[in-house]
Formats: structure tokens, sequence, C-alpha cells
């Protein structure tokens, strides 16, 4: 893990699993980049930091940074870039639904390096599950949903705050639609 300003984060499980090691790489994966991905930072290339209007959006930037996840830049057209160890993604931003107090919650919608579509939402906890309950989900989603559901109580029961993250991938023919 690369050592960030104002970050501080240990967990040997987490560790395990990001190494490789544990069952849960590519779902941590995906969390990671989602950090990368779903938010509204732009780089001020000239200092090389992070410009943002919510310490919110930087503190999770920065998380995936801590990662090996870096956000490198957003250029004139819309595509994001990414580090990955040695390898830079890029992705084409497609749409941004900004974070507002009536949806409390921010939407990407990228095409990524694969020429698939995803939609990346993050936000409240009570509008995500709202959403993601109404959604037609396997066995399997819904156990997670379930389970997701008691830690957020855990989490809240203790006093801290949350967010969820959820992502889907769109159809092209949806997205024209769009």
């Amino acid at each position: 893990m690369h050592k960030i300003e104002n970050v501080h984060f240990q967990d040997p499980q987490f560790d395990a699993d990001w190494q490789g090691r544990g069952e849960g790489k590519e779902d941590l994966e995906a969390v990671i980049f989602h950090l990368a991905l779903c938010h509204s930072i732009v780089m001020d290339e000239q200092l090389g930091k992070y410009n943002s209007s919510s310490p919110d959006e930087l503190a999770l930037v920065n998380a995936a940074k801590t990662f090996g996840v870096q956000f490198m830049r957003k250029d004139e057209e819309n595509n994001m870039q990414i580090q990955v160890g040695n390898t830079i993604k890029s992705y084409k931003l497609l749409n941004t639904l900004e974070f507002s107090s009536k949806r409390k919650r921010q939407s990407v919608i990228l095409r990524g390096p694969d020429g698939k579509l995803k939609l990346l939402t993050k936000g409240a906890d009570s509008i995500i599950m709202e959403r993601v309950q109404k959604e037609n989900v396997s066995h399997k989603q819904r156990q997670i949903v379930n389970s997701s559901q008691l830690f957020l109580e855990a989490f809240a029961s203790e006093g801290l705050r949350t967010l969820l993250l959820a992502e889907r991938e769109v159809d092209e023919q949806e997205y024209k639609v769009f």
C-alpha cells in the first residue's frame, strides 16, 4: 500500500484479500476501482494534487490511491485515467449525475477498457438499499444485500457514518434510451 497524507488504514484480512490470498480479491478490486472512478474530482497536474469541493470525495479517492489505484486525470474528451501498478487504464465518462441533497447519491456511467457500459453509484444507505432491493437479483446478490443490511445496522448502532456503493452493467440499448 502507498502512504498517503491523512490516510491510515490497517486490516490484515483486507491486505490478504487485496494481495490475492483471500477469496474477496475480485469484489475488493471492484470497490477500489469504484472509489477511483465515481467522483467529480479534478487533478491539478501542475501541482500534482486533487481539487475537490467535497472532503468526503477527496478521502475516498485518496483511499483508492492508498490501495494502489490512483486517479490520474480526466482529459478534454472525458477519458478518465487510473493507474494500477504500472498500468494505465482508461474509462470514457459518458454521464455524471451529481450528488444533491434530494438524490442523496452520485452516479457515473462509464465505458470501460473492455467496451462495456457500467453505472457506478455511491450514496446514502437508505437511498441505495431502496434501489438495490427493487432490482431483479439472484439468490447470491440477495444474500449480499441482506448481509450488507446487517453490517449497516451494526455500524449505525455504533454511530458510524455509512456510504454504499452499487454498480451494474448497462445494456447498449438501455443506454441509448437514457
